[in-house]
């Protein structure tokens, strides 16, 4: 996480470096978010339920030419995943159901880098970015819950509830790896006040899946489908911030 936080400082000074003459702002922004984590299993995708998240940081707004900038930036986001499912069936002795709830926070400190453009649209900015993050784990958790009934009766041997946090690194014995990486698009308004509103996406490229994890999901699979298994995050961002100079 260190080197994550040095390598924005450094990507900041190294655009102050190059360009002496850059007009630059600073700003705040934080919202929410709502991920997912794109999961394979034997060639089988799977993606699952949204899952409610937030994010917050900072971020520079470099000035290269006439309505084009470089953003980097550096900030928490809470990523992961929800997936809920069920199965039902008629035996001899009577209903039987089985619902499954598992949820996957994943704490990461971000770096953004987009290079965005902007043009004017009634008394502010339209600004349509596109680049990439890099990413550190910085703490993952993982809660289940399983329900068995019969006849709407709860079966306690066969049902429970679990909380874990999870190992982070390169490992054998780890559950997710510590780094991700991926691309990042966006679109969103400017105030002339510097207020801004944005949308934005996150599209993880990395399977941050470790040696020693395997989703819940793969519980309900045969035995064969649980290997070579990979899962990618994906977020949907949607944030208020606020340029400190405009």
């Amino acid at each position: 996480m260190k080197k994550l936080c040095i390598l924005g400082a450094s990507m900041i000074v190294l655009a102050f470096s190059n360009s002496a003459n850059a007009q630059v702002r600073w700003g705040l922004g934080a919202g929410v978010n709502l991920n997912q984590n794109i999961d394979q299993y034997q060639g089988e995708t799977v993606a699952n339920q949204a899952k409610v998240g937030y994010h917050g940081g900072g971020f520079a707004d470099i000035c290269l030419a006439n309505n084009l900038t470089l953003q980097p930036g550096l900030m928490y986001i809470m990523k992961g995943g929800l997936q809920q499912r069920s199965a039902e069936a008629q035996l001899p002795d009577g209903f039987h159901e089985l619902k499954v709830k598992d949820k996957l926070a994943l704490h990461y400190i971000e770096l953004p880098l987009t290079l965005t453009y902007r043009f004017g649209v009634g008394r502010g900015n339209v600004v349509l970015g596109a680049g990439g993050y890099a990413a550190a784990l910085t703490g993952a958790n993982s809660e289940s819950k399983v329900k068995y009934t019969i006849n709407d009766q709860e079966i306690e041997a066969l049902s429970f509830d679990e909380d874990q946090n999870l190992s982070i690194g390169n490992d054998e014995d780890d559950n997710l790896k510590r780094m991700d990486y991926g691309l990042v698009g966006n679109l969103g308004y400017e105030f002339a006040n510097g207020w801004f509103l944005r949308g934005g996406v996150d599209a993880g490229l990395r399977d941050i899946m470790g040696h020693n994890f395997t989703p819940n999901i793969a519980a309900t699979q045969s035995a064969p489908a649980v290997q070579n298994t990979s899962s990618r995050n994906v977020s949907y961002l949607f944030t208020l911030g606020y340029w400190f100079s405009h």
